[in-house]
């Protein structure tokens, strides 16, 4: 006699639904809101306590590096993140593999930003780190799980 397993996967219902976009969104809000901390801790420890000159480029078109710029260059790129990996996911089965693809190598284009403004010594080290860590916690924190833990519940052994 053949076992026939037990599907205990529940159906999609709008509350279901409802629930899971919900914290899906709360959870995208905090990764956002954490990488755009994590670069102004990165700017508080460079610019006002350890006292680093966070001035890029030539004059008269030299930048100093702001907590707003901080905050704007975390947040921007933060949103467009955001919407990236579910727009993939949507129109590719690999849409995960090519977000990560993708986020990877926008992140080490962007190391070249502060090399390529002429940042040197600590002012460079500190943008590094502000690059660093707000686009590590937006591709980790931002990329799906493989499987939708929202609609695959594990399947208990079935006994007779």
């Amino acid at each position: 006699m053949t076992e026939t397993p037990v599907n205990l996967t529940l159906p999609e219902t709008p509350a279901r639904t409802a629930s899971t976009a919900t914290r899906r969104r709360r959870f995208r809000i905090l990764t956002l809101a954490t990488a755009t901390v994590a670069g102004l801790a990165v700017w508080l420890v460079s610019a006002p306590l350890l006292g680093i000159d966070l001035t890029v480029g030539a004059p008269p078109a030299a930048q100093t590096v702001t907590a707003v710029s901080v905050i704007i260059a975390a947040i921007v790129p933060g949103a467009i993140a955001w919407a990236l990996p579910a727009l993939l996911e949507h129109v590719s089965p690999r849409g995960r593999r090519i977000w990560l693809i993708l986020g990877w190598s926008v992140l080490a284009v962007s190391l070249l930003g502060p090399v390529s403004m002429g940042a040197a010594g600590a002012t460079l080290v500190s943008l590094l780190a502000m690059h660093l860590v707000v686009g590590v916690t937006l591709i980790v924190g931002l990329t799906r799980p493989r499987r939708d833990d929202s609609t695959t519940r594990p399947t208990p052994a079935t006994t007779n």
